[in-house]
């Protein structure tokens, strides 16, 4: 993460209030978000390798795999509620962060606390420490001024956008006291069937909730991290994973149909008529 000089922060005066509390959780956020990216990346990478589907068919390995992809898209589905969509008052998540953001006070405490001292100027010449000044001035004040419309901006791309629904159907769904509804007479437990997701739809909602959480963090911690670069070695780790599986499950196969073709054989050899012996 960029953080800023040290210095700057010894200058600034301390928070009080809730702002301490909405800055632990947005780094809570920035600490966890590039974990649920990677479990989106390894379940992209998988779903799309032919390589590995051949290499799992007709394997009992491959109801294995299935169970196990099956839970990473339901943890991943947890994830997404858990850390975007939740607005229970002790919740951690993008949802709470912009409720909190969205009163007065603590506009306030941000723009007293985290925007209203300048990092010190190194230079000499007092026309250039002043215009430097003058235009983080500026900047700060924009940011503070456009803070509302960019909450407003997440709450209709992310909190309210309809995957959110959808999302939060899939979630609902996935926690057993939750999905479990009367039948008639009897119970029945929800399933997902009936429910219109595609890779390409959760790709573009997660997206757009990274974007949140980026946000965030550049305006309550003024930090910034490198969500950019982590497709690439995401993308790295999950084809290495998969090329082991695919070698590992091929030279399986190679071997069990190399053994079934030696027991084949030995059969044929035990049950083969014996050849005709000549009389004496």
């Amino acid at each position: 993460m960029d953080s800023e000089p040290q210095n700057s922060k010894a200058n600034r005066p301390e928070p009080t209030g809730e702002l301490p509390q909405l800055q632990v959780l947005v780094r809570h956020l920035l600490d966890v978000w590039p974990g649920v990216l990677q479990r989106r990346e390894f379940l992209r990478r998988m779903a799309q390798s032919e390589a590995l589907r051949e290499a799992f068919e007709h394997t009992y390995a491959g109801h294995v795999f299935n169970a196990m992809h099956g839970a990473l898209s339901a943890d991943l589905m947890r994830s997404i509620g858990a850390y975007i969509l939740d607005r229970h008052s002790r919740s951690v998540s993008v949802a709470r962060a912009v409720a909190v953001l969205r009163k007065p006070p603590i506009i306030a405490q941000l723009h007293a606390h985290v925007y209203g001292t300048v990092p010190p100027v190194q230079s000499e010449n007092p026309a250039v420490v002043a215009a430097v000044e003058h235009l983080q001035h500026t900047e700060f004040k924009a940011i503070i001024t456009g803070l509302p419309a960019e909450l407003t901006e997440i709450e209709r791309t992310v909190l309210t956008a309809p995957m959110a629904g959808v999302i939060e159907k899939v979630r609902n769904r996935l926690i057993a006291h939750a999905a479990i509804e009367h039948d008639g007479k009897n119970w029945k437990v929800w399933t997902i069937a009936g429910v219109q997701l595609t890779y390409a739809q959760l790709d573009e909602y997660i997206d757009e909730c990274t974007k949140a959480v980026d946000k965030l963090s550049h305006r309550v911690l003024r930090h910034a991290y490198s969500f950019d670069d982590q497709p690439e070695r995401d993308q790295r780790y999950a084809d290495e994973y998969i090329e082991a599986l695919v070698k590992g499950l091929m030279q399986q196969k190679q071997e069990r149909g190399q053994k079934r073709q030696e027991t084949l054989q030995r059969m044929q050899e035990l049950i083969a008529p014996a050849p005709p012996t000549r009389p004496p």
